[in-house]
């Protein structure tokens, strides 16, 4: 099994890449040169970045006809942003100019770590500095160019794992879990998510511990990188106070319900709408109205979804029975939460079950 390169390599690696870069641009006195897929080729080509199997840092390998898919290249879809088998992929952003806009049919994360950047968002230029983290969604039209030696490390998001993941990330920051909802529920047209840090060591070096990870062919990569990317957000989170920066700003209803939803998430076995309403010293009918006004479900509904959630998490990852699960997760009996589970899903508690083993 291959050592997994240290933090400390790997930002002497992006130092070194940044070299190359800012070399191979003053070689060309024409930036429309680097509308060309042969100048990144040839840069990949570099004895450094073959003798150190550095290329992916940079882009998977694009099946087929890299330089015909370059030329009418304006959707990414997730199998050429992600590497096959993770649900996080990272690579570094070239400090070329003339790159082309895109979208991509997955979430990404642009981290700054040093120097600054602009990201251009449905026609719309925002400026990134240093310590900045922005999220985009699926199918966002953007162009993002960074200044020279600066290092922006493209965070890539695979769209499942995020709808799957984002309440339990992004819990107690109101603004991130109302950007994925409306981004899971297609309601968040030109939007984005953005965190502005100090950049502080813990950040840095977790990003790097990624990049290291990325260039690694070790078992359990894909577990480790969604640790780090766990670990990541938490930091993120901790160093913005659960601030985040969105085009539209939270209306008191939905910070309510986004508080509501984190209660509901951590006590979804035993609460109730009334217990809900004594927490947050509101009325049962408020309560009630905050939620069909934000989600447009009745709290029974959003409780239920939730219970279910978690039942789906021991079907797929414990052999406990129905019976057990059921009182994990707050239904009165089995048979009440195989109706449930039927109605919401689809199919059978059983059915479920079979087929995420296989």
């Amino acid at each position: 099994m291959a050592s997994v390169k240290t933090p400390e390599e790997i930002s002497n690696i992006l130092h070194n890449l940044n070299m190359l870069e800012s070399y191979l641009y003053s070689q060309c006195t024409d930036p429309d040169v680097f509308e060309n897929i042969e100048i990144y080729l040839q840069f990949l080509d570099q004895q450094f970045i073959r003798s150190n199997d550095l290329a992916q840092i940079y882009f998977q390998q694009v099946p087929g006809d890299i330089r015909g898919f370059w030329k009418d290249f304006n959707h990414l879809e997730e199998a050429y942003a992600i590497i096959s088998g993770l649900d996080i992929s990272i690579f570094k952003q070239f400090n070329l100019p003339n790159h082309k806009v895109h979208s991509e049919a997955c979430y990404e994360c642009v981290y700054v770590m040093r120097g600054s950047a602009d990201i251009m968002l449905s026609e719309k230029w925002f400026p990134l500095k240093e310590g900045d983290f922005i999220f985009h969604q699926p199918g966002e039209n953007y162009l993002l160019l960074s200044e020279p030696d600066s290092i922006v490390l493209n965070i890539e998001l695979r769209t499942s794992y995020i709808h799957r993941c984002y309440q339990l990330l992004f819990s107690g920051c109101s603004a991130a879990l109302l950007f994925f909802q409306m981004c899971y529920h297609r309601e968040a047209a030109h939007n984005f998510l953005l965190f502005h840090t100090d950049n502080p060591k813990e950040l840095q070096e977790i990003a790097l511990h990624m990049t290291g990870e990325m260039l690694s062919d070790n078992l359990y990569k894909n577990e480790i990188l969604r640790h780090y990317f766990d670990l990541l957000i938490c930091y993120l989170k901790r160093s913005c106070q659960n601030k985040a920066e969105t085009i539209r700003r939270l209306s008191a209803k939905e910070l309510y319900y986004n508080d509501i939803l984190q209660y509901l998430r951590a006590s979804y076995r035993t609460t109730s709408l009334e217990a809900a309403a004594e927490t947050f010293h509101l009325s049962k009918n408020y309560v009630s109205r905050i939620i069909r006004s934000v989600a447009g479900i009745s709290f029974v509904e959003l409780l239920t979804s939730i219970r279910i959630e978690k039942a789906k998490e021991y079907l797929a990852e414990t052999s406990l029975v129905l019976e057990d699960i059921a009182e994990l997760t707050g239904f009165s009996d089995a048979s009440y939460l195989w109706r449930k589970f039927k109605q919401v899903t689809g199919m059978a508690p059983s059915e479920y079950r079979e087929e995420v083993a296989d």
